[in-house]
């Protein structure tokens, strides 16, 4: 059985070096807990976590 959790998007924008914008990824809370811990320690890659007013205003 799905909980909630399973079934919710969350986006977040992908930036290289913290400062060069990259595309945008949508991923369930349960992907982005994995995509975390996979992740080595010197990161290239930043990700910035968009709300949802501030995704349905574009």
């Amino acid at each position: 059985m799905k909980s909630r959790d399973d079934e919710i998007l969350y986006t977040a924008r992908l930036y290289l070096f913290g400062v060069i914008p990259l595309w945008k990824v949508k991923h369930t809370k349960q992907e982005w807990k994995r995509c975390i811990l996979l992740q080595p320690s010197n990161k290239l890659i930043e990700l910035q976590f968009i709300e949802a007013e501030e995704e349905e205003k574009k």
